[in-house]
C-alpha cells in the first residue's frame, strides 16, 4: 500500500501527496523530508514541494534501498498520472465540449421509467418508428448495467442497445476519454424546466466525481431553451445559490475557475426569449460573482449592433460572448466571408471590453427528430456534411489564428442534432438497417469510431501551444 509505504517512511511528506500537481523528490541514500507549498503567483502553475534536509534521525531504519526504490518508483507513477491534471484556475487556451447528459432507460435509478431523449415519444421503445436521433452512439466499452435493450438491429439481425447518461460508469467512461484523448473538460448542461428534478443534481455530482478522479475540468452551463423572459431571473438565482450553498459544486478542485471567480455559462440570450432589461437584469446579478459567459444568437453582431437594437448593449455586460453557430454555415460557405466575418466578431467584442469564445461544430443532422415527431415534419439527412473531419478541422484553423479565449466544442454527447463527437457507430453495416443515420463513412471517408475524438485532441493540441499552455 503506497499511503502505508510513504506513511511509515517519511510521516511529514504524506501530508503533501493528497494534493493534486505535486513532485516528489527522493534519495536513495537517505530518506529526506519536505515541504509543501505552492505557487501564487497568479500564473496558474503546479503546486511544488520545498526541498528540506532534515535529521537523520528521522529516518526509519528499516527503510533498505529496494523499499526506497519501490517507493521512488510508484511516486514517479504518482507524479506522471496527476501532473497531467488540467488547470482549473483559468479557462484560458482550453477546449471544453458542451455535455447533455440527458439520455435515460428504464430502470437505470434516475426516476425515469422512460427512454427519454431517444425516443419521440420517451415511453416508447426505441425503434425505426420512435428513435429520434441521427447518429447511433458505439457502447461496447460502457458497462453492461447501464445498458437497455431496442428493437433495432443491424442488417446481419445482431440487436442494438442504447445507454443511459445517468449510469455512472457512462459518465466515468466519457471522461476517461478525455483523458486519453487530451480534451479539457466539459459544460455540464442544466435546463429550464428539470432543474428540481433529483437525477439532474446526481449526474453533476457523478461528472464531479469523474472529472476530479480523471483530471478534467468542468462548469455549469444554463441551457434558456423554453422559458419565458420573467421566470429566468428566479430560476437561476434560487438554482445557482442551490449548486453553490447546497451541493457546493463550485467547491471541487475541479470545477473551473478564471480571474478567482466560478465559471458560469448562461445560453439564450435571444431577443424572442426575453427583452433586454430581462437579460440586463440576470447579467448583471452574475456578473459580479462569476466569470460569465453569455451565449447569443450567431446573428448578435451582424444585425443588433449593426442596427443599433437596444440587445447592443446586452451584448457589453458579460466577461465572454459566445455565439452559437450550429448551422448558420456549412462547409462552402464557410470558405467563403465567414473566416474574416468570425474575426470581426473577435475584434469587435473585444473592443468594447468582452472577451469571445467559438463554437467549433462537426456537422448537423436531426433528421429522425423531425420523420418520427408528430406530426412528421421534413428534415434532411446529413443536412451539414462532415467530410471526414475536414469541415471542423477548417473552423479550428482559423479560430485558433485568431486565439479566443477559449474554444467551445459542440458537442461531446448530442447525437439528437448529429453534432455527437464521442464515439458512434462507424460504418453503416454496423449501424441499424433502419432508418438511417449517419455514419462516419457517409461521405467517403474510412473513420475509426473515435475519430473526432482524435481530432479534438489535436484541436486542444494546437490550440494549448498558441496559448503557451
Amino acid at each position: 500500500n503506497l499511503s502505508q509505504i510513504i506513511t511509515a517512511s517519511c510521516p511529514l511528506v504524506f501530508p503533501c501527496f493528497s494534493s493534486h500537481r505535486v513532485f516528489f523528490f527522493f534519495s536513495l541514500d537517505v530518506v529526506d523530508h519536505y515541504s509543501c507549498s505552492s505557487n501564487s503567483d497568479g500564473s496558474g502553475a503546479t503546486d511544488y514541494l520545498t526541498y528540506v534536509q532534515k535529521p537523520s534521525t528521522l529516518v526509519t531504519p528499516w527503510l533498505d534501498k529496494p523499499t526506497k526504490m519501490r517507493v521512488l518508483l510508484l511516486l514517479l507513477l504518482y507524479v506522471a498520472i496527476v501532473s497531467a491534471a488540467v488547470n482549473s484556475k483559468t479557462i484560458a487556451g482550453k477546449t471544453i465540449y458542451g455535455y447533455q447528459a440527458w439520455f435515460r432507460c428504464p430502470g437505470d435509478g434516475s426516476g425515469w421509467p422512460t427512454y427519454w431523449h431517444w425516443t419521440e415519444s420517451s415511453s416508447q421503445p426505441p425503434n425505426n418508428q420512435t428513435i429520434r436521433v441521427d447518429l447511433f452512439p458505439d457502447v461496447s466499452e460502457y458497462p453492461s448495467e447501464c445498458l437497455c435493450p431496442t428493437q433495432l438491429s443491424r442488417a446481419d439481425g445482431t440487436p442494438l442497445k442504447l445507454y443511459s447518461s445517468f449510469c455512472t460508469g457512462v459518465i466515468d467512461t466519457h471522461f476517461k476519454w478525455m483523458k486519453k484523448y487530451n480534451i479539457d473538460g466539459v459544460f455540464v448542461q442544466r435546463f429550464f424546466g428539470y432543474q428540481n428534478n433529483p437525477d439532474t443534481a446526481q449526474i453533476l455530482q457523478k461528472v464531479r466525481a469523474a472529472a476530479e478522479k480523471y483530471g478534467r475540468v468542468f462548469a455549469v452551463e444554463y441551457d434558456m431553451s423554453g422559458a419565458a423572459g420573467d421566470q429566468i431571473q428566479d430560476f437561476l438565482t434560487k438554482d445557482w445559490e442551490y449548486l453553490t450553498n447546497t451541493l457546493h459544486i463550485t467547491d471541487s478542485p475541479a470545477y473551473l475557475h478564471h480571474n478567482n471567480l466560478p465559471v458560469l455559462e448562461i445560453w439564450g440570450f435571444f431577443k424572442e426569449r426575453m427583452t433586454p432589461q430581462q437579460a440586463t437584469n440576470a447579467l448583471n446579478y452574475f456578473k459580479p460573482k462569476t466569470f460569465l459567459i453569455a451565449g447569443v444568437n450567431w446573428i448578435w453582431r451582424f444585425e443588433d449592433v449593426k442596427n443599433n437594437d437596444p440587445y447592443a448593449q446586452v451584448y457589453k455586460i458579460p466577461h465572454v460572448i459566445q455565439p452559437w453557430m450550429v448551422g448558420a454555415f456549412d462547409e462552402g460557405g464557410f470558405q467563403g466571408s465567414w473566416p474574416q466575418l468570425l474575426k470581426d466578431d473577435m475584434d469587435y467584442a473585444r473592443s468594447i471590453g468582452v472577451e469571445y469564445s467559438p463554437v467549433l461544430w462537426p456537422g448537423f443532422s436531426w433528421r429522425n427528430m423531425h420523420v418520427n415527431h408528430n406530426p412528421p415534419q421534413d428534415a434532411k439527412l446529413n443536412q451539414v456534411p462532415r467530410d471526414g473531419g475536414k469541415f471542423i478541422k477548417a473552423q479550428a484553423e482559423v479560430h485558433i489564428a485568431n486565439k479566443p479565449l477559449f474554444l467551445f466544442l459542440a458537442m461531446f454527447d448530442e447525437v439528437d442534432e448529429g453534432t455527437a463527437q464521442f464515439k458512434v457507430v462507424a460504418t453503416r453495416e454496423n449501424a441499424p438497417v433502419s432508418p438511417p443515420f449517419v455514419t462516419l463513412d457517409m461521405d467517403g471517408y474510412k473513420m475509426n469510431k473515435d475519430a473526432y475524438l482524435v481530432i479534438a485532441g489535436g484541436i486542444t493540441k494546437k490550440f494549448h501551444q498558441v496559448w503557451g499552455n
